[in-house]
């Protein structure tokens, strides 16, 4: 498994937590150390972007921002894998629960890495596949439905991304300007962006934080 990422912002020098790798006996352990289990067994590597000495954990405080991510996802199921990861800008840091390893009913913006499909019926589209909602607290994120009544933007508001088992990481950008949320990927390793959805008046308070968690099912790959 390979991981990378980049976060960008205005706030200098003002971002947290951080982040984990895991190699451990037991999945899917939320927890305090980095949104996993304390006490665990096996390796633990650690990403902190934030000392604890200095004080709170430093919220987003840039009105507009970009955040890009690489990653690599590989296992040896075929195309029986789940269930996805999330890019989070949210109130709450750090809030395990049922959405792709985080918390339902949440207030921000959640981005979806769908890889199963768990709709019982026709399918507008494949899976893996990219989506995004906004919410403020008030909403249930649906997993039968794979969140298509609360999608931001509607239903068609995505794109599929085949990035299970690519010789190359998949990148991904988010960037919000203007009330605009836009989503681009680059799947094929050329360094060029391919929009994959673009949403404007979306509105979105600064202070929040960002996260990023997975989840994985019983259709998983080793």
């Amino acid at each position: 498994m390979q991981v990378s990422f980049a976060i960008h912002g205005s706030t200098g020098e003002l971002y947290g937590d951080g982040a984990a790798i895991w190699y451990v006996q037991d999945r899917a352990q939320p927890g305090p150390v980095f949104g996993s289990r304390d006490y665990f067994r096996g390796l633990g590597i650690f990403l902190d972007t934030y000392s604890n000495h200095n004080g709170p954990h430093a919220p987003v405080l840039a009105r507009d921002w970009e955040l890009q991510v690489s990653f690599a996802i590989h296992g040896s199921t075929g195309e029986l894998y789940g269930d996805g990861a999330a890019i989070w800008y949210v109130q709450d840091r750090a809030q395990p629960g049922p959405v792709f390893g985080s918390r339902d009913y949440f207030r921000g913006l959640g981005i979806f890495l769908d890889t199963y499909s768990n709709h019982n019926g026709p399918h507008a589209h494949g899976h893996p596949y990219i989506s995004a909602m906004v919410n403020n607290g008030s909403l249930h994120y649906d997993h039968d439905m794979d969140g298509t009544h609360t999608q931001l933007g509607g239903e068609h508001t995505g794109c599929e991304v085949r990035f299970r088992n690519k010789q190359h990481e998949t990148q991904l950008l988010v960037r919000y300007v203007s009330d605009v949320l836009s989503i681009y990927t680059d799947i094929l390793g050329a360094g060029k962006w391919q929009e994959c959805m673009s949403v404007a008046g979306v509105r979105l308070p600064t202070g929040y934080y960002f996260g990023f968690t997975a989840a994985t099912g019983d259709l998983s790959g080793k």
